[in-house]
């Protein structure tokens, strides 16, 4: 009999937040300003440096965004579990995240995370693991019910990495989100 209750109790903790969860689409680019590296070396005289590489200084390119999640409201914040991707056209690359947002008037804060799995699918194809997060926080501006423009920041973290040494991009974006 306990057995069917604890069933039963784990059946509804499951199927509740279901009841209110949505099918979220999110499909737009990013316009990456500046993709570089942090790397922090130690000079001559034994003092700490940082160099800033900035690759992107001289190109302007359109990545192409795909994000497709289940997303539960928790009052204002807004929580999601997914699958986010890029395409360079000839490969694209996958991978699982979590999200939190909330909406402020027209502005929309977002931060989320991702990695540790990647499906690489285009010219290779393979499924990869590794020890690498994605970390993201943006902001964006509400044109309308469905499209944002903003900015945001993304880090690539791994324990494999220097922790002197900091991968990111700074990238200006435009999405159109829906809900099914």
């Amino acid at each position: 009999m306990k057995k069917i209750v604890l069933l039963l109790v784990l059946v509804a903790v499951i199927m509740v937040p279901s009841a209110f969860a949505q099918v979220r689409l999110d499909m737009g680019f990013l316009v990456p300003y500046k993709l570089g590296a942090v790397i922090g070396a130690v000079d001559d005289s034994g003092d700490s440096t940082n160099e800033d590489i900035d690759v992107l200084s001289n190109f302007v390119f359109l990545v192409p965004e795909l994000g497709v999640s289940y997303q539960f409201d928790a009052g204002p914040l807004k929580m999601g579990l997914g699958l986010r991707g890029y395409s360079l056209i000839l490969e694209t690359l996958l991978w699982p995240y979590a999200y939190a947002e909330m909406e402020v008037s027209r502005f929309v804060f977002n931060a989320n995370v991702g990695g540790l799995g990647f499906l690489f699918f285009g010219l290779w194809n393979s499924v990869e693991t590794g020890d690498i997060v994605i970390p993201d926080i943006s902001v964006s501006f509400k044109l309308g019910e469905t499209f944002r423009i903003g900015v945001g920041s993304m880090f690539f973290l791994s324990s494999s990495l220097d922790t002197d040494n900091l991968l990111y991009t700074i990238y200006l974006a435009g999405r159109f989100r829906f809900l099914f």
